[in-house]
Formats: structure tokens, sequence, C-alpha cells
């Protein structure tokens, strides 16, 4: 019995962890391929790219919906909009 329970928690963690890693490395990608003049979509939400920020020392401004990320030398505009976040990079 005990063995079971710490095996469903043991399952529970790793699962945590790999969906927590899987979702910091999307967020990666899409920073790195966000370009001036070109939308990237995604089904991310503002609270995960603002906590990706928050751990990697980024710079993040939050105001509602809307999401301002100074990523490497691009400062990156994130909008939340009928269940997509759309990202892209403001003249």
């Amino acid at each position: 019995m005990l063995s079971g329970i710490s095996i469903l928690i043991g399952l529970a963690i790793a699962w945590l962890t790999y969906s927590r890693y899987a979702i910091n490395k999307q967020i990666g990608k899409e920073l790195v391929i966000v370009e001036k003049d070109t939308l990237v979509n995604t089904d991310i939400s503002i609270r995960e790219f603002a906590r990706y920020a928050r751990s990697h020392n980024l710079r993040c401004d939050v105001l509602q919906s809307i999401a301002i990320i100074y990523f490497e030398d691009k400062i990156i505009t994130i909008v939340e909009k009928d269940d997509q976040t759309i990202l892209y990079i403001q003249d």
C-alpha cells in the first residue's frame, strides 16, 4: 500500500518536473524565433511567460492582458487574444 502511494507520488513529481521543463523549452524557442514584423502564436499563457522571465532574470512588465519582455536585444510584446497568446516586436 505504502509503496503504491510512493510510486504515484514519484510519478506525479516526475510529470510536473518534465512538463515545466517542456514549457520552458518551448517559451525559450518562441522568444528566439519572434522577429520584427512577424507574429508568433502560442497556447502558453502570459503568466507562464512572466514566470519564465523571472526565473531567467529577464525584465518583464505585465499589465492585465499585455506583457513586455526584454530578451537579448529585443523588446517583445505579448498579448492574449481569444485563447491564443501572440508575441511580436513593435517598431
